[in-house]
């Protein structure tokens, strides 16, 4: 009886948390990539993939195998290899984070007000979606998206964005 309660309790918590927006404190259990990092609330584990942006790996991905863009990528990993695993300067497994839920993709914060979102375009590992994001985030990420094209940070430093254009839909 005990655990349906628990079960029922985490349950509302989340499903509450989700549409009223609020910020949910889930642990990390897990850093597959920069792009997705695995949670668990009680005993149920989720994914979170960043909101707003696509991830050189949602590139690398949507992009067909012989494209220019997974080339450019690829030599883009080769050269910066501390960007390919850039999630692990930010995360620490086993510690709780407050996430924000968004069209079913996540708002990490992982330094005060920041999000990982932010420090994913800052650093030029990622490129703001073009659609017209919640007022809030539009604003914020095309700031740091702005700021690391301007200082040629990871992929603008790489004429990545230009190569793989034809990978966003």
């Amino acid at each position: 009886m005990r655990k349906k309660l628990f079960i029922f309790l985490i349950f509302l918590l989340g499903y509450t948390s989700i549409y009223a927006k609020e910020p949910l404190m889930a642990t990390l259990v897990n850093i597959t990539s920069n792009e997705i990092q695995e949670f668990k609330i009680g005993n149920y584990k989720f994914k979170c993939t960043p909101y707003g942006i696509y991830t050189l790996e949602e590139l690398y991905r949507n992009s067909p195998n012989t494209s220019q863009c997974r080339k450019s990528i690829s030599n883009f990993y080769k050269k910066r290899m501390d960007l390919r695993y850039f999630s692990h300067t930010k995360f620490i497994t086993l510690q709780s984070y407050s996430l924000i839920f968004k069209q079913k993709k996540c708002i990490i914060n992982v330094a005060g007000e920041k999000s990982y979102n932010e420090f994913l375009l800052d650093t030029g590992l990622g490129i703001k979606v073009p659609e017209k994001l919640d007022k809030e985030y539009d604003f914020v990420f095309h700031r740091s998206q702005r700021e690391a094209k301007l200082s040629k940070r990871g992929l603008w430093g790489f004429n990545i964005a230009k190569e793989c254009t034809s990978s966003i839909k």
